[in-house]
């Protein structure tokens, strides 16, 4: 059964972060003293997350705005690549570079265009 799990429980990132530190355990803590400080280490960096977490804004229109600016950006980022493509406003180099560089940034900007849509 654990064969079947572990593949799901390995891309956790708190149980990753906490085989990374019990990995030197044996090694670490020798005294009392140190298993008291990994374990109060742990149980701070919990709270803290779960602080962070519930403080993250939970009202959709904020996250909603941050989206629009976001497309925002990136139509205003393919407009000035475009706007160079046409005119280089002084960047002296050959057509086919500049067409090649150009479609190059656009293609990335694509891509991470549908990355952002299907966040």
């Amino acid at each position: 059964m654990y064969w079947i799990i572990q593949p799901i429980i390995s891309k956790s990132a708190l149980v990753t972060e906490l085989t990374y530190k019990f990995a030197d355990f044996d090694r670490i803590c020798t005294c009392v003293a140190c298993i008291t400080d990994l374990f109060s280490s742990l149980l701070l960096d919990s709270l803290l997350g779960i602080v962070i977490i519930n403080s993250i804004p939970t009202e959709w229109q904020l996250i909603e705005n941050f989206w629009k600016i976001v497309f925002l950006s990136i139509e205003q980022l393919e407009n000035v690549i475009n706007w160079l493509t046409q005119n280089p406003a002084g960047l002296k180099l050959n057509d086919a570079l500049n067409t090649f560089l150009s479609n190059f940034f656009l293609y990335h900007i694509h891509l991470w265009k549908c990355k952002e849509q299907h966040i």
